[in-house]
């Protein structure tokens, strides 16, 4: 049975996630088995993962919601890819942002 499963991701994260031509979503899509697409940019006000991944409340940041759907443990593993991907991303650009 298919389900379906939306996660908010800022959006100056989109583009890294997706990665050049795809790459790592497709990766993500390929080790978990779901599809996941994102839908246009929105102004949400649920978008900051902690090292739990769970969402802690931010206001008005600009962001696109990503769907990903499949069975529910396919899309439970697409949610931890992510949600990882985003920890990750995230430390990434505050070391760069923390050297300029």
């Amino acid at each position: 049975m298919k389900i379906s499963n939306d996660i908010l991701v800022p959006d100056y994260l989109v583009s890294l996630l997706i990665g050049k031509s795809g790459k790592i979503i497709r990766s993500i899509m390929n080790k978990s088995g779901s599809m996941i697409t994102f839908q246009k940019e929105v102004n949400i006000d649920l978008i900051q993962y902690n090292d739990e991944f769970k969402i802690n409340t931010v206001q008005g940041v600009m962001g696109r919601v990503c769907n990903i759907k499949g069975t529910p443990q396919q899309n439970s593993m697409a949610l931890q890819l992510i949600s990882e991907m985003i920890i990750k991303l995230e430390t990434s650009l505050n070391g760069i942002r923390k050297e300029n």
